[in-house]
C-alpha cells in the first residue's frame, strides 16, 4: 500500500469531526479514499503548510470514518493547493523529494495566464501585464478588456472594464493581467445561448468524456463556485477545431506524467478562443445537478494517473 498526500490549502481544517471545510468535500474524498484503495493506495488529506520532508505531522484518513493520524509517511503527493511567492518554493523541493502530481512546471504554466497566452497566442485572447500604459493600448483596440489576477482562480477578482476611468494600476501590476474580451453568442450544440464557456479535460494526455459548458446565473463569470450552470455534452459535441486545438495542447504538456489539467473555451462567432487552462479542475462527485455517470469514470482515471507515479 502506498501513501499519498493529497495537499490542500484553506479547505481542510484539523479542529473538527472530518477534514474539510466545506462538507460536500468530505463526502467525495470518502469515494476517493474507496476508489485509490482498489488501487492499492492509501490517501491522507492536509495542508500544504503540514508537510515536511517526505512526511505528513498531521493529516486526515478514511477508514470507514475519518480519523486524524500523526507523522505519515508519503511515498508522493498530489498537489491541490495553490500557486504563489508562499508556495512555488515548496512545489519545487516536494518534487524533488517525492513523485508529484502535476509537476511543477506543468502548475506553474496551468497558474500563469500571461504565460498561457505566450505559449499559445494563436489560440489564446490578446493578454498583457496590466498597467497603465497596456490598459490604454488594449481599449483602444477593444471595446472592453478583462482584468484578472494573473495567477488566480474560481472567478476571484475578475473585473470587466470599458474605459481607462474605470482601471486602477494595481500596487504590483506583474501579478495580474488583463485580456481581451471575447463576446460569446452561445453553443448551439448544447442548446446555450449568450455567455459560456466550455470547460474540458485532459488526463495523463487522453481528452475525457463527461465535459461541459457552464453558463453564468448572472452576469458574465461562469465558474460553478460563483454559481454557474453547466450542461454536460458528449466528445462527439465539440468542434473539430476545438479539438485539434485540445490535441495541440495535450501534445505539447505530454512531457508530463502522470498530469491532469482543463482547458476552458469560448466560442464566438466562428471564432473558437483558448481562455485558460487549469492544474486543478473540480471533479467532484456530490453536487446535486452533477451527473455522476459522468463524474465518477472522471474520479476513476485520475484515481489510475495517482497510481501511475508510483510505476
Amino acid at each position: 500500500m502506498k501513501n499519498l498526500g493529497i495537499l490542500w490549502d484553506f479547505e481542510v481544517e484539523w479542529d473538527d469531526d472530518e477534514p474539510f471545510q466545506t462538507k460536500n468535500l468530505d463526502r467525495d474524498y470518502e469515494v476517493y479514499s474507496e476508489l485509490a484503495r482498489e488501487k492499492g493506495l492509501q490517501i491522507f488529506v492536509a495542508k500544504w503548510s503540514w508537510y515536511n520532508d517526505k512526511k505528513l505531522e498531521k493529516a486526515w484518513k478514511w477508514s470507514g470514518e475519518w480519523v486524524k493520524v500523526r507523522d505519515v509517511e508519503l511515498d508522493g503527493v498530489y498537489d491541490k493547493y495553490r500557486f504563489d511567492s508562499e508556495t512555488k518554493k515548496l512545489k519545487q523541493k516536494i518534487s524533488e523529494e517525492l513523485p508529484v502530481i502535476n509537476d511543477p512546471e506543468l502548475e506553474r504554466i496551468c497558474k500563469d495566464k500571461l504565460e498561457t497566452y505566450e505559449l499559445f497566442p494563436d489560440f489564446v485572447p490578446e493578454t498583457m501585464v496590466a498597467n497603465h500604459e497596456n490598459a490604454e493600448k488594449m481599449l483602444e483596440a477593444y471595446d472592453m478588456v478583462v482584468f484578472k489576477p494573473r495567477y488566480g482562480a474560481s472567478g476571484d477578482g475578475v473585473e470587466f472594464i470599458e474605459e481607462m476611468d474605470d482601471f486602477e494600476e494595481p500596487e504590483n501590476p506583474e501579478e495580474y493581467i488583463i485580456q481581451q474580451f471575447i463576446s460569446t453568442e452561445g453553443f448551439e450544440p448544447a442548446g446555450v445561448k449568450g455567455p459560456h464557456d466550455l470547460r474540458t479535460h485532459v488526463i495523463n494526455g487522453e481528452i475525457q468524456e463527461g465535459n461541459y459548458v457552464r453558463q453564468p446565473r448572472e452576469g458574465l463569470k461562469s465558474n460553478i463556485s460563483t454559481g454557474g450552470k453547466q450542461v454536460y455534452i458528449e466528445n462527439s459535441q465539440i468542434p473539430e477545431n476545438a479539438m485539434n486545438i485540445l490535441e495541440k495542447v495535450a501534445e505539447r504538456f505530454s512531457k508530463f506524467h502522470p498530469s491532469i489539467f482543463s482547458v476552458d473555451f469560448m466560442f464566438s462567432g466562428d471564432d473558437i478562443w483558448l481562455v485558460e487552462l487549469n492544474s486543478k479542475p473540480a471533479m467532484y462527485y456530490h453536487y446535486p445537478e452533477k451527473e455522476k455517470q459522468y463524474e465518477l469514470p472522471r474520479m476513476k482515471k485520475l484515481v489510475e494517473a495517482w497510481s501511475e507515479l508510483f510505476e
